[in-house]
């Protein structure tokens, strides 16, 4: 899945900073979520 999600930054650059930013935001509530369970 990583290397799915670096295409798109690799080939939109800085115009998709913005999914950059959601992916992180998710991932990070995805963590949280494993270390409150």
């Amino acid at each position: 899945m990583v290397g799915y999600y670096n295409m798109p930054f690799l080939v939109q650059g800085k115009t998709n900073w913005k999914f950059v930013l959601i992916v992180i935001i998710l991932a990070a509530i995805v963590s949280g979520g494993l270390l409150y369970w």
